[in-house]
């Protein structure tokens, strides 16, 4: 009992500690002394402590500090910190507004600047175990009802994204039901599923409304390994129809284009597995035939 007595009484300390650290950062920012109320406002968020209620709002006020002290940087850290470890909330709202403010853009939970930022964003909340970010951070072009999987060593999540619309993406595979009416993403390292289950790099945009439910790894392993997904690549315009080109050479009447066409297709990999995946059903015998047999990968 006596040790129970000693805990809540460092406890308590703690508490009153960070309190009146937080009031001296006000204090000193009502009076415009905005290094030393930096310096109280970092003692609060410095405090291991958990759960410790003071320290979003000493994030928010660090951060009006860091505007006044024309350190933008810092103050811009200081709001992002904010806003992806307490996202919801009028904290978080005002936090926003200040994050408009100070670059123009709106908040955003993952980076979208380019494919690569966007990713580091998923792996970064996965490796958190963030569900508010992850659950932002689907990849891929899908209907309603897709399901997404993302795994580590330990477990998978699954998300059901009900009804979402998701542009372009890169994944390492995907998987459709029998009545092509869910779509199973797997994520792995490189193109093909691998025994690390590790993830693959990947870029979108990103919608979600679900639900989530969990799996245990030797379940998506299986999931994974059961029958080889077919890729799907992010490809530019130029390309599209530089593949559509040779695509409609593969009915060329001179063998030698023919010839030519499947071995370009054949070297443009995954890129050009959506498109050959179309090719299957041309009217042409000839195209769909070698569609076919550069999908088949021979």
């Amino acid at each position: 009992m006596e040790s129970i007595a000693n805990i809540a009484s460092l406890t308590l300390a703690i508490f009153l500690s960070i309190s009146q650290w937080f009031s001296d950062g006000i204090a000193e920012y009502q009076k415009k002394n905005y290094d030393k109320a930096v310096t109280a406002f970092t003692k609060v968020i410095d405090e291991k402590v958990k759960p410790n209620p003071l320290y979003g709002p000493s994030l928010y006020w660090r951060s009006k500090c860091f505007v006044q002290l024309k350190k933008n940087d810092e103050s811009i850290a200081d709001i992002k910190l904010l806003l992806e470890t307490a996202p919801e909330g009028e904290l978080s709202v005002l936090a926003a507004a200040d994050f408009k403010e100070l670059t123009g853009k709106e908040w955003d939970l993952v980076n979208r600047d380019t494919p690569e930022a966007a990713w580091e964003s998923l792996r970064n909340a996965f490796k958190k175990r963030d569900k508010n970010a992850l659950m932002k951070c689907v990849c891929e072009k899908m209907g309603a009802e897709a399901e997404i999987e993302i795994a580590d060593e330990h477990r998978s999540e699954k998300f059901w994204a009900e009804g979402a619309k998701i542009d372009s993406a890169k994944v390492s595979g995907v998987k459709y039901n029998k009545e092509k009416t869910k779509a199973l993403l797997v994520f792995a390292e490189g193109t093909a599923p691998q025994p690390s289950l590790m993830m693959e790099k990947a870029g979108g945009k990103w919608v979600f409304a679900g639900k989530k439910s969990r799996s245990e790894l030797k379940e998506f392993e299986m999931s994974a390994t059961l029958e080889k997904p077919s890729v799907k690549v992010a490809i530019s315009d130029d390309e599209r129809k530089e593949i559509e080109s040779l695509i409609a050479e593969l009915g060329a009447a001179d063998p030698g284009k023919r010839k030519t066409a499947y071995e370009k297709l054949k070297a443009l990999g995954d890129k050009a597995s959506e498109l050959l995946e179309k090719a299957k059903g041309n009217p042409d015998p000839e195209i769909a035939i070698q569609a076919k047999k550069l999908l088949s990968g021979k």
